[in-house]
């Protein structure tokens, strides 16, 4: 009988561990199967992402050309700041700072690139399947993300006047700055964050008014921006 037990009690066990699903690199459980990057893209994270691109498809590749950020973005109007254009994404001082300059489309394939760069990274490792995928957030899911937000009465428990008056000319480091009850960094300020619906951002940047970042604001774009970047979030894929 008690070896009975103790084998009934293993297999649950074993069960029990085979199911366990591992946390996607880079993020946290929000609920069910959706998972959030703990903080926003990175220059080193998309040098990454270029460099693998270069060395499977050569230097002069159009696939590599595809994948290079606008670094000019730094030379708009309201954001004059020549050397970030040649400093921000290369050089390593800003290795840690939000990849910026760059479109919708170049953010979504870096999402199937990391989706597939760390799935074949799994199976090398454990012979098993990682049912995932990174993606960008919808307007909706970033919004719930954001509902951790710590608030205090009607307003983000958040000195947004320091976004904008203590970093005007350039963001801070990913992992440096707010986080929210999901321990998620910058949701608001820093880099503002696109979604998954065309032309919208949310949370709002370095350069944008604390009314400006309130709650379900909604910021639009329409080209790469100096204060735009990325997150992503991850499903686990139920078959």
């Amino acid at each position: 009988m008690q070896k009975t037990l103790l084998i009934a009690l293993t297999l649950v066990t074993l069960s029990f561990t085979l199911k366990k699903k591992i946390t996607p690199p880079g993020t946290v459980y929000v609920k069910e199967n959706f998972y959030a990057d703990v903080a926003e893209v990175s220059n080193f994270g998309w040098l990454e992402y270029e460099n693998d691109i270069k060395n499977n498809f050569g230097v002069n590749s159009q696939e590599y050309k595809e994948v290079l950020p606008d670094t000019t973005v730094w030379r708009s109007k309201k954001n004059y700041n020549e050397p970030y254009v040649q400093y921000y994404y290369r050089h390593i001082a800003y290795r840690d700072y939000p990849v910026v300059g760059i479109t919708q489309e170049q953010a979504i394939n870096y999402c199937k690139w990391r989706t597939e760069k760390v799935k074949s990274f799994y199976f090398a490792k454990h012979k098993k399947e990682l049912n995932i995928r990174y993606r960008l957030p919808s307007e909706e899911e970033w919004d719930y993300l954001n509902s951790f937000t710590y608030k205090k009465t009607n307003h983000y428990f958040l000195d947004t006047t320091e976004t904008v008056a203590q970093h005007p000319d350039v963001t801070r480091p990913v992992h440096k700055g707010y986080q929210n009850k999901l321990k998620l960094y910058n949701l608001v300020g820093n880099v503002a964050e696109m979604v998954a619906e065309p032309n919208i951002c949310k949370g709002g940047g370095f350069l944008n008014r604390p009314w400006q970042i309130v709650p379900g604001k909604q910021l639009k774009y329409n080209e790469p921006k100096a204060w735009l970047g990325f997150r992503c979030v991850c499903d686990y894929i139920i078959k």
